[in-house]
């Protein structure tokens, strides 16, 4: 049997936000899906590279589809301003 090389109904979850810490700071782990909704696994059906990103910006993540699938497909991240309150009293 040859690998599904028809990526189009594959899906890749949103990405949560990363918030900046001034370290590298990618996923650890992405979600993806197939056309019937089922979930791939992570090791099996498609490995993910992302750089060693740490400031604030959109980044991109390669994702490389192995076993049952053949090909790439690229998902963006972002890394955010981590907020900062001031508290000031008045008088």
């Amino acid at each position: 049997i040859s690998p599904n090389t028809d990526l189009s109904g594959i899906s890749i979850g949103d990405i949560a936000d990363r918030k900046y810490n001034g370290k590298t700071n990618k996923p650890a782990s992405i979600k993806v899906t197939d056309k019937d909704g089922n979930v791939l696994k992570s090791g099996i059906d498609y490995t993910f590279t992302a750089s060693d990103s740490k400031d604030v910006g959109e980044y991109s993540m390669k994702i490389a589809f192995m076993g049952n699938y053949s090909g790439t497909k690229t998902a963006k991240y972002n890394i955010v301003q981590r907020l900062r309150l001031t508290i000031s009293r008045r008088l």
